[in-house]
Parts: structure tokens; C-alpha cells; sequence
């Protein structure tokens, strides 16, 4: 198993660790390593861990001054895409998978058998030696680790995904380097759907795509998307009138016709924000972005910034159809007596006396029949289309 660790020495390192619990599963997500903090079985041979299972672990900073240690938070699982060096770095791209569950709130148990078995790693990573007391010779250890055999076993959500991750907020909020941070959590985007002709609707959640470099998520041209956020801030005071924090709406006006709100107050210790977006109607799919940001945020970060990649799609069969119903009343409009006859005793032979003699008739009624194919073709393209 890979463990990355994760920890909030630097502003850029916090947000990582609060982006790490951000995304929806399934979600394209990078991390960047200098070379010495690498695991040099990885650096030998990158390519032979890619698609392995993995570990984040967030790396808490405790102990006193010049004594310093990390405790260690296990987060969530990842399965490695690609493994690359690039200048003095080394970059890993991964798809986030289930959060950890680390049972009964009031139940430490896991933590502190998950703790142990890190603390006993030899390579595990240590502070600064500035920050810890240890030798300047003494190495930090290796914040991408591979250990092959007698990893703990690290349970997940299961069914109980909104809760799981409600507790590892709690929990890390009781944290030294992320307590009173904002915990955000990207749900997805849905769409609602009628079950049956005259059934109920519901919300079906949208999955993501990628091209194996970025996520982005299709959503329905022409039509209204939920995305779903849910929020904790478990460390709130409502009494505090400053305590209150505003995040931030941003999408790309090209693609999004509007929304139901660009503004979010989070006043409260919990909470779930159902975000309306309208997509617009568009000739080709396009692509756009969705950024959430907290405002006036203080120069430690304390909120996760996600960017989410969308693309507006035209349904393949609106251009089907239309394509099909022109095609079908030119060839309606094609239906002379003569090639009646002609296509008539081919096809139906038996009643060859009855077309010649009708021919004319059902000339007249193909003809005819042609406007309907052209009305639906023109509903769609009037009604789905955009007429720019």
C-alpha cells in the first residue's frame, strides 16, 4: 500500500489537507513531492505503482517546543493514476475513494492502533529538526511511502458516507493544525429525474468523467443541475459575530444561464447547501468551470478551494432525431404515383391491383405525412436548441 502524507507546515500543505476530504469520489486529484521525501523504491521504478491502492494521511504537529512530532490522521483511500518526475519533484495523480471510518465518535480505538503502527515505521515522517530536536543529519523521513505487507486495515463509510465524514471533521477539527478550519465537502451534481411517466422525481447524482489527466462532470444542456455542498464547522460559536464565514459562487457566465444563489453564510456547526444552477442551452458541448472560495479568508488557510470542470453537453439523440426527421420528410416528399407503384409491387406484391389503382391517393397522403416528421425535428430544434 502507498501512504501520501499530508501536513499544514505550509499554507499550500493545509489546503491539500482539507481539499483531500473536498472532492467527490472518483475525482482526479495531484500531489507534489520533492525528491527527498520520496520513497526511493517509488522513484526507481514509478511506473510499477501506478494503479495501487493508497492511504492519506494528514500529519498533525504536537509535542513541545524542539520536541515536536507528527500524530497521524488517516483520511481516505486513493487509487494511483500515474507516478512522474518533473524538474526536482516528483508528481503523483490519484482518483479519490471512500472516507475512513473511524467508528463511535467517543471511540478512539482505531485511531490510536493506526497511530501506533506509523509511529513504528522507520521511514515514517518526522518535523524539521528545527521543530523537533532531532540531528540536522537525521533524515525527515518520506512523505510517499510504500509498505508492501502488515498494513492495518482501514474500514470505510460504507453506508454511512454524510456521518463518516461528519465525524473525521469533528475529529480533525480537534486537530492542532486544522482546528477552526472550514470542512467542505463537494456531494456532486444531480439531476432530477420522473421515475415513471406519472412517478415521483428524484435526484440522481451525475457521475464524473475524465480523460485520465482531469475530472469533469456533463451536465444537461438546457436544464437545471442541484450541486450539492455539505458544510461543518464543528469548533462554531454563534455568539462570536465575527465567527460568521462567507464562501464564494464562481462559474463561467458562458455556460450557466443562472443560480440560485453565488453567496453561502455558514452560520451554523452543520450543514447541507443545495446550489441551483440553470445550464444554457448551446449548439456544441462547451466547457466551463465552478470555483468556490471563501471570502476575506485570513492568510492561514482555513477553507479548501475547489475548482470543478463541468462540460454542457447536447444530448446525442435531440441531434439524431432531428437529423432523422429531415431525412424521413424528404423522402416522404419523394413519394410520386409512379414511384408508389413502383415500391409498392415490390414490397407488397399480393396487393399490386390495389396501389396501382390508388397510387395517386397514396402519393397525396406520404406527401402530407412529411409535416410531421418536419414538426418534430423543428419542436426540438426550437425548443432545445439555442437561437442565437
Amino acid at each position: 500500500m502507498i501512504y501520501l502524507f499530508c501536513s499544514a507546515f505550509r499554507p499550500l500543505y493545509k489546503r491539500d489537507a482539507l481539499e483531500s476530504i473536498c472532492y467527490p469520489r472518483g475525482h482526479l486529484f495531484r500531489f507534489r513531492y520533492e525528491r527527498k521525501y520520496i520513497d526511493p523504491r517509488i522513484i526507481k521504478s514509478p511506473k510499477d505503482f501506478e494503479g495501487k491502492e493508497g492511504i492519506i494521511i494528514f500529519l498533525d504537529t504536537v509535542g513541545k517546543a524542539r520536541r515536536k512530532k507528527f500524530d497521524f490522521f488517516p483520511i481516505r483511500k486513493i487509487r494511483t493514476v500515474r507516478i512522474f518526475p518533473l524538474g526536482l519533484a516528483i508528481y503523483i495523480d490519484f482518483k479519490f475513494g471512500d472516507f475512513v471510518d473511524y467508528g463511535p465518535e467517543d471511540d478512539d480505538n482505531r485511531r490510536t492502533k493506526w497511530c501506533s503502527f506509523f509511529q513504528n515505521l522507520s521511514d515514517r515522517p518526522w518535523p524539521p529538526p528545527k521543530t523537533s530536536g532531532r540531528k540536522d543529519d537525521e533524515p525527515e523521513g518520506y512523505f510517499m511511502l510504500f509498505h508492501p505487507q502488515n498494513n492495518p486495515h482501514f474500514p470505510v463509510e460504507g453506508t454511512a458516507g454524510q456521518e463518516t465524514w461528519e465525524n473525521l471533521a469533528r475529529r480533525l477539527d480537534r486537530t492542532n493544525d486544522l482546528k477552526g478550519s472550514t470542512f467542505l465537502q463537494v456531494l456532486g451534481f444531480y439531476k432530477i429525474k420522473r421515475r415513471y411517466i406519472l412517478g415521483s422525481r428524484s435526484e440522481d447524482l451525475i457521475k464524473s468523467r475524465d480523460n485520465s489527466f482531469d475530472s469533469f462532470y456533463p451536465l444537461p444542456m438546457g436544464k437545471s443541475v442541484v450541486l450539492k455542498l455539505l458544510l461543518s464547522r464543528p469548533g462554531y460559536d454563534s455568539t462570536i459575530g465575527e465567527d460568521r464565514r462567507v464562501l464564494k459562487v464562481k462559474l463561467g457566465k458562458e455556460s450557466f444561464a443562472g443560480v440560485s444563489k453565488e453567496t453561502i453564510y455558514f452560520e451554523s456547526r452543520y450543514n447541507q447547501e443545495r446550489i441551483v444552477l440553470v445550464c444554457k442551452r448551446v449548439f456544441d458541448s462547451v466547457m466551463s468551470t465552478i470555483a468556490i472560495d471563501q471570502e476575506n479568508e485570513p492568510s492561514s488557510v482555513q477553507s479548501p478551494k475547489p475548482f470543478l470542470l463541468t462540460r454542457i453537453e447536447v444530448p446525442k439523440y435531440i441531434v439524431g432525431i432531428v437529423v432523422l426527421g429531415v431525412v424521413l420528410a424528404t423522402l416522404l416528399l419523394g413519394f410520386d404515383s409512379e414511384l408508389i407503384k413502383l415500391v409498392g409491387s415490390w414490397i407488397l406484391p399480393a396487393h399490386k391491383e390495389f396501389i396501382t389503382e390508388n397510387a395517386k391517393v397514396l402519393s397525396a397522403v406520404a406527401k402530407s405525412s412529411a409535416a410531421i416528421p418536419i414538426a418534430v425535428s423543428a419542436y426540438l430544434a426550437f425548443r432545445r436548441l439555442p437561437l442565437k
